[in-house]
């Protein structure tokens, strides 16, 4: 008798506890990777963190969006490279509490080297900058979602802004990483569809200094660039050190 009294209060307790307590929300760990300090996107990265927040805060206001549910973002700063963004997404892997998601990183550089960790560990990421077009392919990349269009585009109107003058030889410059090599690479695909050639391609990490020599000596005069602001400032030096004239073609 006593044995069974036991086992029915324990039931009891088993039931009651697996119940939803009333007005409390479950927590939803987000893993936040942006650019705080360091480099020249840190800007972005605080204005993305801004946002970000306001968007929780909105979520986590309404009833009719994860109503049973409340997001916590905690930050880390990637410090814009790598090794640090690594480091701090394992800090998150590894720490509880257990993450559902990451948010970020911002540049494309970034994300797709911790897309192939992310991953590995059946989390969702989101990134607010990464336009890489490498990142298009679902088949590698199923989980990662991004807030901005293909940078493939930008190469697509690179291309029509050729054709759009009737230029039929071009160059271009490119920074060595991505969504630079995609941008170019599109605006290469591209290139016979809108009946124009390419006569050389160019591309560069940190100095563009011998990549525009490259560019003097085929005597080029238009030119197709994929860079960011910091690397734009050190072109255009090199273009005014050494008297170079050219038609760039930028799009942002």
């Amino acid at each position: 008798m006593t044995t069974n009294l036991w086992v029915a209060l324990l039931s009891v307790i088993v039931v009651i506890s697996l119940l939803p307590v009333q007005g409390v929300r479950t927590p939803l760990y987000i893993g936040g990777l942006l650019p705080l300090s360091g480099g020249s996107s840190r800007e972005f990265g605080r204005t993305s963190f801004v946002g970000s927040k306001r968007a929780v805060e909105d979520i986590n206001n309404r009833s009719d969006v994860l109503a049973d549910y409340e997001l916590v973002l905690e930050w880390a700063d990637t410090e814009q490279n790598v090794p640090s963004a690594l480091n701090r997404l394992f800090e998150f892997l590894y720490t509880p509490p257990v993450k559902v998601a990451i948010y970020g990183p911002l540049m494309s550089s970034m994300t797709t080297v911790l897309a192939e960790v992310v991953g590995q560990w059946n989390l969702v990421e989101i990134s607010p900058g990464a336009s890489a077009p490498i990142l298009t392919d679902h088949e590698r990349y199923p989980h990662v979602y991004r807030m901005v269009v293909s940078s493939a585009a930008f190469g697509s109107a690179q291309a029509q802004i050729v054709s759009q003058f009737g230029w039929k030889r071009i160059a271009t410059l490119h920074e060595a990483t991505e969504p630079h090599r995609g941008r170019i690479n599109q605006l290469r695909e591209e290139s016979a569809l809108f009946n124009f050639s390419i006569i050389i391609g160019e591309s560069f990490l940190t100095d563009p200094y011998e990549a525009m020599v490259l560019l003097k000596e085929r005597d080029v005069r238009i030119i197709a660039t994929s860079f960011y602001e910091n690397m734009a400032r050190r072109v255009f030096c090199v273009v005014s050190v050494k008297l170079m004239f050219y038609k760039f073609i930028t799009v942002k």
